[in-house]
Order: structure tokens, then C-alpha cells, then sequence
């Protein structure tokens, strides 16, 4: 996983997030599961993410 703070404010953000488990699933079944295991940190007005560039893959 690669996280860029875009903006230097600290929470606007670019990941790149690459793992085995996304074999076999399309773009949007893979970033469901990540934004799943970020459940709070983006939700509502006391998020602690504001902005998310997401970009995932399987491992070559």
C-alpha cells in the first residue's frame, strides 16, 4: 500500500492499495473492501479523511 497526503493538510489523500485478495474481483468489489475496512475514518463531518484518489489491483 502507497499513501500520498495530496495536499499536505492531512486528509486528502492518493493509496494505491495491492493485494492478493482482489484476484478475481472487479474495480469497484475491490475499492467496496477498502472503503469497508475505513468505516469511520470517512463518515460524516468528524471523518478523519476527507478526499480518497484510490487506485487497486491485484499483485502481478
Amino acid at each position: 500500500m502507497t499513501i500520498t497526503d495530496l495536499a499536505g493538510d492531512g486528509n486528502h489523500y492518493a493509496a494505491e492499495v495491492v493485494d492478493p485478495s482482489f484476484r478475481g474481483q472487479n474495480r469497484v468489489q475491490q475499492q467496496r473492501a477498502v472503503y469497508a475496512a475505513l468505516k469511520g475514518k470517512m463518515d460524516g463531518p468528524a471523518g478523519e479523511l476527507h478526499a480518497l484518489a484510490l487506485t487497486t489491483r491485484a499483485p502481478e
